[in-house]
């Protein structure tokens, strides 16, 4: 049941963009059956013409996998999901306000919060009774 055979490499890849586009409007469909279909879709493909599709078409069949994930726009989707995956605008924002620390300053931390000392400077002196 390959709905590619005896269609022309033109004729292939016009009616695989418009089966890519009627997935990208269909939303109601689950990951897993989405998984299923666009399988069965490049093997389709591949059995037609010999070769998998080009790199922007299976962009766009990742991106019709990914689509919840890339429209959830919580600020904090990295803390708050185990795997997230961010849109550009997000990794933006995460490069922007998440800076790494050299170190010497998660040292100065460290001994600052957890062993609580004030200051890594100061030094704790005790008197001697004579």
């Amino acid at each position: 049941m390959n709905r590619f055979i005896g269609l022309d490499y033109q004729a292939i890849n016009e009616k695989l963009d418009t089966i890519i586009e009627s997935l990208e409007n269909n939303r109601g469909i689950s990951i897993a059956d989405l998984n299923k279909i666009i399988n069965m879709l490049l093997e389709e493909y591949f059995e037609a013409v010999g070769e998998y599709p080009k790199s922007y078409v299976l962009t766009r069949l990742s991106n019709i996998i990914l689509g919840d994930d890339f429209r959830d726009k919580d600020r904090l989707k990295s803390k708050k999901k185990e795997y997230p995956v961010l849109s550009t605008t997000q990794i933006r924002f995460r490069d922007k306000h998440e800076t790494p620390l050299p170190a010497d300053k998660i040292e100065f931390f460290s001994l600052k919060y957890t062993h609580n000392m004030g200051s890594t400077h100061k030094t704790k002196t005790r008197q001697i009774d004579e």
